[in-house]
């Protein structure tokens, strides 16, 4: 038995019926006039019945709006008819959303692609997508579920891997992502991860090799240029803040946005002894999250440290030009 009062659908009541009143549906609050005045059901028969409650005021489309969902979708199933006669403005304009599943199925339906199937390499690389989400996002449990051991698939062996490296033992992650690239040599995103599970538990150092692979075959993504930087520097060895520098300087380039860069960028110049542009990097970096005031601050000590009017020194002018907002004073 479904019961719609004039709030919301959510305040459905248990009630006890005999069994001849099995399919009865009882309105709180339904008016004429409202737009929304009769439901029906081809299962119904002549012991079924619908049963209004005195008004109170108010009138039920608050609750039919929300009423015609997915169990009320199918074909022998009870269904809202709206009143046509007098409509309510809103449903003019808010069809329900039946009306509007059906509405887009009719444009997918004139396309060309809607019976063909995806390419196996694209439903791949979708399934993959899916998989590290679910692995870095979703609890273990849930993951677990979702990708129990009894699946093999690669996207499986993916979500696996990321979250047992994410919450348990790192070197069983490894384990696992070594497996991963045995199957795909040349996928870029299992070195990558590699790579990540290392930098994160501490092993800056064997990160780099799997990351600097990560590069090559992603043609030099941006953001595994900056992971693998940032690795670069957790190593605290000097002789790599060159090769780090270089790194970063690119993916800013093509992520100019990206605080993590900057503060990597600072970290670098910092690991070869040159202040002044690690101040103007840190400078950036605050810029990027929002911190006006100390951007400025490590903005005006760069500028004390460069040549005035190299391209540096102006950077360093602009972010101290900026007038900060209230939230920032």
């Amino acid at each position: 038995m479904v019961v719609l009062d004039e709030h919301t659908v959510r305040k459905i009541k248990t009630v006890v019926l005999t069994s001849p009143a099995a399919h009865t549906i009882l309105i709180k609050c339904a008016k004429a006039g409202d737009g929304l005045t009769r439901i029906e059901n081809a299962s119904l028969g002549s012991s079924d019945g619908i049963h209004e409650f005195p008004c109170e005021g108010r009138n039920a489309a608050e609750a039919l709006e929300q009423v015609e969902d997915d169990s009320f979708a199918g074909e022998n199933q009870a269904r809202i008819v709206a009143n046509d006669s007098n409509r309510l403005p809103y449903m003019q304009t808010h069809p329900m959303p039946a009306e509007r599943v059906a509405a887009l199925e009719t444009l997918a339906k004139a396309s060309p692609y809607w019976d063909r199937k995806d390419p196996p390499e694209l439903q791949m690389r979708h399934d993959l997508m899916r998989a590290k989400l679910s692995g870095f996002l979703e609890r273990p449990d849930t993951v677990a579920r979702r990708y129990p051991s009894s699946d093999h698939s690669l996207a499986a062996r993916y979500a696996r891997a990321i979250s047992t490296y994410r919450n348990s033992d790192l070197r069983q992650a490894i384990t696992q992502i070594d497996g991963l690239i045995q199957v795909e040599p040349h996928n870029p995103y299992f070195y990558e991860l590699k790579g990540q599970a290392l930098l994160e538990g501490g092993h800056p150092a064997e990160a780099v090799a799997p990351l600097r692979q990560a590069v090559q075959l992603s043609h030099n993504t941006p953001l595994i240029e900056i992971l693998l930087a940032q690795a670069l520097n957790a190593t605290s060895n000097p002789k790599l803040a060159e090769e780090a520098v270089g790194l970063l300087r690119t993916a800013i380039v093509r992520e100019p946005e990206a605080p993590d860069a900057y503060a990597q960028l600072a970290m670098a110049y910092g690991r070869k002894g040159d202040v002044a542009n690690a101040d103007l990097a840190a400078a950036q970096a605050a810029f990027a999250r929002g911190d006006v005031k100390t951007a400025r601050q490590l903005a005006s000590r760069a500028k004390t440290g460069l040549r005035i009017g190299s391209p540096g020194w102006v950077q360093a002018d602009d972010i101290v030009n900026v007038k900060p907002n209230a939230k920032t004073q």
